[in-house]
């Protein structure tokens, strides 16, 4: 995934958050874009490995009893090996949490959570995936 792609679905999340911050709804929402780049030279081999993150997590309130929460994250890693093997990984994660506040602080809430990991070895010719999805509810 190329980093003008990365760049497009921060837009596209955010752009939802600034429409709802102008009405009566509240939102907090926090946006980290992280990019690291390392190389591992153990034992003489020149491994280096590229991650390139982008999170969103964002909070809607809808008075003072009702809260949405709203989370998405992306990472993409790239692994270049002296060999002719390349290894990228690709993890995406949503998820939708709303939740009722009781004025004594009790809460109750419903969640759903769904994950992807994509990961892709050059010489083969299959990407390796798994996909998971979560449905619960919760309180305290």
């Amino acid at each position: 995934m190329s980093i003008r792609t990365l760049l497009a679905t921060a837009a596209i999340i955010a752009l939802p958050g600034a429409a709802l911050a102008q009405s009566a709804p509240t939102m907090s929402s926090t946006i980290t874009l992280g990019f690291s780049s390392t190389s591992l030279d153990a034992l003489g081999t020149g491994i280096d490995l590229t991650t390139t993150t982008l999170d969103v997590d964002s909070d809607i309130a809808f008075g003072p009893n009702v809260n949405v929460a709203l989370d998405f994250g992306i990472s993409m890693t790239d692994v270049d090996t002296p060999l002719p093997i390349g290894i990228e990984a690709d993890l995406m994660s949503f998820a939708f949490e709303p939740s009722y506040h009781f004025g004594n602080g009790a809460y109750v809430g419903a969640y759903y959570r769904m994950g992807d990991l994509d990961i892709s070895v050059s010489l083969l010719p299959i990407t390796l995936g798994v996909d998971t999805r979560q449905v619960g509810i919760f309180a305290g």
